[in-house]
């Protein structure tokens, strides 16, 4: 069996890219996180995320003191395939959070 001098290149190619991301794994970057700032004005915000799916958790974090004292909640029933909705107090004030999408 012989392989042509691209195909291997290729192979070698994907090889290095597993390896790559794996080491990016282990270091703690697993490109499943994003930012949401609240909706003012509303009492829920709508997060679209192509990594959300019904049977994700949602973990969130507080980005400064305000958004710390803010009651929030996600359902199970606000998570579908691509968003999540994020039920919180319907205030004036502009309250950050960074997320993580697991599973």
């Amino acid at each position: 069996m012989s392989f042509s001098r691209a195909a291997l290149d290729r192979s070698n190619e994907q090889i290095r890219r597993v390896d790559d991301a794996l080491s990016q794994l282990f270091q703690g970057k697993t490109n499943n996180t994003g930012d949401v700032t609240l909706t003012t004005s509303s009492a829920t915000t709508t997060v679209s995320d192509p990594r959300v799916s019904q049977d994700s958790t949602i973990l969130m974090m507080a980005m400064d003191s305000i958004a710390a004292a803010e009651d929030w909640y996600i359902r199970q029933a606000d998570l579908t395939n691509g968003q999540f909705v994020i039920n919180h107090a319907n205030a004036v004030t502009t309250r950050a959070f960074r997320y993580v999408v697991v599973g």
